[in-house]
């Protein structure tokens, strides 16, 4: 009898097939709870300069060391500019609304950015995302105060429009960082595993050995 060889079943599995543990990740608290520390305080210094700006609003004029950092710095710059011309870009401002939009942009930024820190600071996946809700606020604040100034600043002297460029310019930078900042607890593998974890307690007056036995049978 010829030899007709050996049959071999499709989907037959011809030795063991090793497969990998996954590996769980180690949550880290740390990481929320310094992130929460660190937008709570930034919340509590962003909604108090915006505090600041709204009375800025109300007032007919700077105070005097308001004017005087102004009028020092403008000269320091080589501008020929006055008192009156400061108290006058002031009005300026808050004929715009300048004062108003940054002291509510800013306040609404900070309290969710301070909402955000307690968050999780109590482990809580929804602080990252009132941290970027923040940053958002803060974000369209920039813009809008720069469009509201512009105008004003330029008339004011090209020094002026130029400094305040730059305010709104590193107004964005710093939103865009707390951003980022604040979405770190849900970005980092580590950190994420550390929210919203509900805790199961250990013991339940169940005998799992007994359990496990009887689901073998």
């Amino acid at each position: 009898m010829s030899d007709i060889g050996s049959m071999r079943i499709e989907n037959e599995v011809s030795g063991p097939i090793l497969v990998a543990p996954e590996i769980p990740v180690r949550p880290n608290t740390v990481i929320p709870v310094l992130v929460g520390l660190i937008l709570v305080m930034v919340g509590v210094i962003v909604a108090y300069d915006g505090y600041f700006n709204i009375q800025n609003q109300g007032e007919p004029n700077l105070n005097s060391e308001e004017e005087a950092a102004l009028l020092q710095s403008l000269k320091a710059g080589g501008e020929d500019i006055t008192a009156k011309d400061v108290q006058d870009f002031h009005d300026d401002l808050r004929h715009a609304k300048y004062y108003w939009y940054m002291g509510v942009g800013w306040i609404i930024g900070g309290i969710l950015l301070f909402a955000g820190g307690v968050q999780l600071l109590r482990k809580k996946s929804i602080g990252a995302k009132l941290g970027l809700g923040g940053n958002g606020v803060l974000l369209a604040t920039a813009v809008i105060t720069y469009n509201l100034s512009s105008g004003p600043a330029a008339a004011m002297s090209s020094l002026t429009s130029l400094t305040y460029l730059g305010v709104s310019v590193v107004s964005a930078i710093c939103s865009l960082c707390c951003g980022l900042f604040a979405a770190f607890p849900i970005l980092h593998r580590s950190g994420k595993a550390s929210l919203d974890v509900s805790v199961v307690p250990a013991s339940i007056g169940v005998d799992t050995h007994s359990l496990i036995s009887e689901s073998e049978e």
